[in-house]
């Protein structure tokens, strides 16, 4: 790719990263955007320099709380991320960079804290067909000041376990009966069973907004902790009483829609093949070349690479013109650039993050 035409290609990249994330840092200057994420074990945090002139490296402190002291962190990737596993309640995350000389810095909420479950969500009250199923959210302490909760509606077929699942509402993708993805259960889900998952958040993620048609093409949010948590099940949903309260569950988050007449049973969806990635640990130089690992796409699809040492990088694009696994490796020349040592690599997939990984270069045995 030209020069030219990767800058302009980067701050496409960056100007979409605005658009989501703006909002999620606590002090935002003009030109460097910070977003903020919860880990498994911890937290991560981003920030770019937002300029059509190139990458610009940025340096990290940690800061005891609004207006303390600072001090530098690297955990030794990507100049442009910061993951942590332990943080002290309070703790601020500070990104500064200078753009055409000029500084710039923006600020993280505060951390609070390793994520931690108090109470599982629960139901407001006894599901019954066409009436409003309102969910409680989980509360949580930890992560990050902003954090919240984006709980999912589903309806499953028995009550012993979570096979057969179906979304029918979802704080992040089908909305329109109210907050927290309340839902009205038709009446073909009557003797079903009510359940909810509750996914702990950033404010504002960064999610892949798609129009569906109906909410059970959501797919079922499995829990996974301590990120996610279910609901104990409900009762059986109940019979109708009355007329339906609402149509509101015809509507979809962001795009209205009109209703659609769904079989009974319904279906459930059949997940389509994904390109994945799989990444080396511990990566080693042998004959002038290096395995990082490989990726397997169900179809032809284009392949980037971008590995980071410190200040240090190198981006390779492959494309693949069929489905298949390909192993993707390092050159010597760009052996030669990285140096043995601590590095992050990435995979993105027809555009899309499929591989993150912290990894070690060493040298191999000499021949």
């Amino acid at each position: 790719m030209k020069r030219s035409a990767r800058r302009a290609a980067v701050l496409g990249l960056y100007l979409a990263v605005v658009v989501v994330a703006a909002s999620s840092a606590a002090d935002a200057s003009g030109h460097i955007v910070l977003q903020q994420r919860l880990a498994p074990e911890g937290g991560s945090v981003s920030a770019y320099a937002v300029d059509v002139n190139g990458d610009h490296p940025v340096t990290w402190r940690a800061c005891a709380g609004e207006g303390g002291s600072c001090h530098v962190v690297d955990d030794g990737g990507d100049p442009h991320d910061y993951s942590f596993t332990q943080a002290p309640a309070g703790t601020v995350f500070e990104a500064s960079t200078e753009v055409d000389g000029v500084p710039e810095m923006a600020r993280s909420d505060p951390w609070t804290g390793p994520l931690r479950l108090v109470s599982p969500p629960e139901l407001v009250e006894a599901p019954r067909v066409g009436h409003l199923v309102t969910p409680r959210p989980a509360r949580w302490e930890g992560g990050w000041s902003t954090d919240a909760s984006y709980p999912q509606t589903q309806v499953c077929p028995s009550s012993a376990g979570a096979d057969g699942c179906l979304a029918i509402g979802d704080a992040l993708f089908w909305g329109g009966c109210g907050p927290y993805g309340a839902a009205i259960p038709a009446a073909r889900y009557e003797g079903w069973y009510v359940r909810i998952v509750d996914r702990r958040a950033e404010k504002n993620p960064i999610v892949t907004l798609i129009g569906y048609t109906q909410p059970e093409g959501i797919g079922a949010a499995q829990p996974a902790a301590p990120l996610s948590v279910a609901s104990e099940m409900s009762g059986p949903i109940g019979p109708a009483t009355g007329a339906p309260e609402s149509d509101c569950s015809a509507q979809s988050l962001p795009w209205p829609r009109t209703a659609t007449t769904l079989p009974s049973p319904v279906p459930r969806p059949t997940a389509k093949a994904k390109s994945t990635a799989t990444l080396e640990a511990t990566i080693t130089a042998r004959h002038g070349r290096a395995t990082i690992g490989s990726v397997t796409c169900p179809d032809r699809c284009t392949v980037d690479v971008r590995v980071v040492h410190g200040r240090r990088h190198v981006t390779r694009r492959q494309r693949m013109s069929s489905a298949g696994r390909r192993s993707i490796t390092l050159s010597a020349r760009d052996l030669h650039h990285l140096r043995p040592g601590r590095l992050t690599v990435r995979i993105l997939i027809d555009g899309h993050l499929v591989g993150r990984r912290l990894a070690r270069l060493t040298a191999g045995p000499a021949h």
